[in-house]
């Protein structure tokens, strides 16, 4: 795997890993994984506070989301400690996308903190949120 800018089609500022046939698989705020047909999608980052930030970070999520293409996406919310309300805006967006495509999203291993703020926003009644990675897994 090699890094490199995709020009033109993300922020100019983020370095992206591309896998041999061209997926991008990691980002300076997300690694991107397969596990058997399911896309996982980590946030090493602790916070997504700055708008940059966040807009990169759900451009890259939303280039995954192929119309008609059925995505199975598990967003691995383990090193999340805060979500700011750009960023809850942009999980609702990519929720909508995701169940537009005839596809499914869960969320896994969700912080208490922010476990709160989605029960709060109510966003656990759209989203399914997991314990775990291996119980996002398991049926997708």
């Amino acid at each position: 795997m090699g890094v490199r800018q995709q020009a033109g089609l993300l922020p100019s500022v983020a370095l992206f890993r591309f896998s041999e046939d061209n997926r991008i698989v990691e980002h300076s705020k997300l690694k991107i994984d397969d596990v058997e047909g399911v896309t996982v999608v980590t946030f090493p980052d602790l916070q997504i506070t700055s708008a940059d930030s966040i807009t990169g970070v759900w451009d890259v999520i939303s280039r995954l989301i192929l119309p008609g293409g059925g995505i199975r996406l598990v967003l691995d919310c383990s090193q999340v400690r805060f979500l700011s309300s750009t960023a809850l805006g942009g999980l609702m967006r990519i929720a909508r996308k995701v169940r537009s495509s005839g596809g499914e999203l869960r969320l896994c291993s969700v912080t208490p903190a922010v476990l709160d703020v989605l029960k709060l926003t109510r966003m656990d009644k759209v989203i399914e949120i997991c314990t775990s990675r291996e119980e996002a897994l398991r049926g997708l």
